[in-house]
């Protein structure tokens, strides 16, 4: 019997139920979605000494992960949905128990494979990290900071022309985009307050978003004079041939990082050099679809179909 996709995703990730359908309807190929937002008062769950267990998918049915092959580690964090009734210590006990449950239960019940590890995609989604094995192996970087002393930033500020800032990590209950630091306007209270990584801005126009799957480059670059291109889709945008010296070296930095796709944003100077900017180890890239026809749907989706394959395969 052929094995299961399983995708773990929150309420309503339009990828993941993209994708799970698309698998469905073309592949022939059972796919559940697991949202890690909607478990609390919906599912039921069991876990004894024995190792016998059961979880309960978005539709309700209950699964084992023996019938599972490949996970889709899509969405992993999110507060649990319908909990407002409880009061705030009660709200964090649900989430936070439930987040362990699922974590626990996956990471010490499931042998198969996943795209990628949990472990190995939150550390590399750590942007010191990142940027560090970048570095490393030898991608252009901007000049960069990640402090919270006032004198190390100002001085950092000083010494070049325009400067940027960037949280290490962010909240989930804003959005926050990168943005210019006016020097007049720095002080030492908020500088103390929480380290952050300051870069000197990079000059050009041309932003490229590298969609890595596998082995397999879909690469859009992005023409906007914008400081953060997420805030205005409506410029230029079209699909790039990225050059086989830098998918190289992007293969080479997934291989170390362990991560079995990517989502890569780089940016092209005036003269022609690519500067690697950040990784996100599971990031958005179905709304360049419908502008570069890239069929980056049926791309992903062939590319988890061809790894679950592999898994079946070697297990036979």
């Amino acid at each position: 019997m052929e094995k299961e996709i399983l995708i773990v995703s929150i309420t309503n990730d339009i990828h993941a139920l993209a994708v799970r359908k698309y698998l469905n309807d073309n592949f022939n190929l059972k796919t559940r979605l697991l949202c890690v937002d909607g478990q609390a008062g919906k599912s039921i769950v069991t876990i004894d000494s024995k190792g016998n267990y059961l979880l309960t998918d978005d539709k309700g049915e209950r699964f084992s992960l023996h019938s599972i092959g490949l996970i889709w580690w899509r969405r992993s964090k999110a507060s649990q949905v319908n909990i407002e009734q409880y009061s705030e210590s009660e709200q964090e006990l649900i989430n936070n128990d439930w987040g362990a449950f699922l974590k626990g239960i996956l990471m010490s019940h499931y042998n198969g494979k996943w795209i990628s590890h949990p472990v190995k995609t939150e550390l590399s989604s750590n942007k010191i990290f990142q940027l560090d094995v970048a570095n490393k192996l030898g991608f252009m970087i901007p000049r960069t900071l990640i402090s919270n002393d006032p004198g190390a930033v100002f001085k950092f500020v000083n010494s070049v022309e325009k400067l940027i800032v960037k949280p290490l990590h962010g909240t989930k209950k804003k959005l926050l985009f990168t943005q210019f630091v006016n020097k007049e306007n720095l002080n030492s209270e908020s500088i103390e307050v929480v380290p952050a990584i300051y870069q000197e801005y990079i000059k050009g126009s041309i932003h490229l978003r590298v969609n890595v799957f596998g082995n397999n480059f879909y690469t859009a670059a992005i023409e906007t004079d914008e400081l953060d291109w997420r805030e205005n889709l409506n410029v230029p945008i079209r699909e790039y041939n990225l050059a086989d010296i830098d998918k190289q070296r992007i293969l080479r930095l997934l291989k170390k990082l362990e991560l079995k796709m990517g989502i890569i944003d780089m940016k092209i100077l005036p003269n022609g050099e690519i500067v690697w900017l950040e990784i996100n180890p599971q990031g958005q890239f179905l709304f360049l679809e419908p502008i570069t026809n890239q069929n980056l749907l049926h791309n992903f989706s062939k590319f988890i179909y061809g790894e679950l394959r592999k898994t079946t395969h070697n297990n036979v």
